[in-house]
């Protein structure tokens, strides 16, 4: 858990080109690793309601790969996020 924390935290400092998206960019992990835990973990887990579809499409789609593109290219387009949706 922690050279996973270490190789994100690093990634980030070293993808982001100013403050707010180093913060933000910290805030959508943190944010994607409580609700990979509230998937199926506390009182009403999200992912036998309904509502596993989508949570995949957000963090693994629109998150992941516009994340991931924003990072690269500092830019995010619609076409991205076409194929994120996808």
């Amino acid at each position: 858990i922690i050279a996973s924390l270490c190789s994100g935290l690093a990634l980030i400092l070293v993808a982001t080109k100013s403050w707010q998206d180093l913060i933000s960019f910290a805030v959508l992990g943190i944010v994607a690793v409580l609700a990979s835990i509230t998937y199926t973990i506390g009182r009403k887990p999200y992912g036998y309601i309904g509502l596993g579809d989508i949570s995949v499409l957000i963090f693994f789609g629109w998150l992941g790969v516009g994340g991931t593109y924003y990072l690269q290219t500092n830019s995010i387009d619609f076409p991205v996020l076409l194929v994120a949706t996808a």
